[in-house]
């Protein structure tokens, strides 16, 4: 992925291997989809690298925006 593109930051890399893993074992009841439209698995996370489908998203991927924090003030 860095070859394809070194500009990339960790959290490029984090986001292509979430968006390009596959399930990997699709019978397995615990899959679901979390709010964002990802699969997910308590035993396998995101799913099996899909490393061919993560370097070509790499090559023309768009760097995420700095990382923003933020807090909700409590009432009272």
């Amino acid at each position: 992925m860095l070859q394809a593109n070194p500009n990339l930051s960790w959290r490029d890399v984090k986001e292509i291997l979430l968006r390009t893993a596959v399930k990997s074992d699709a019978a397995d009841p615990g899959w679901l989809t979390n709010a964002a439209g990802y699969h997910f698995n308590d035993k396998y996370g995101a799913g099996l690298l899909n490393t061919q489908a993560a370097v070509t998203m790499a090559a023309g991927w768009t760097n995420l925006g700095p990382m923003l924090s933020q807090s909700v003030a409590s009432s009272g």
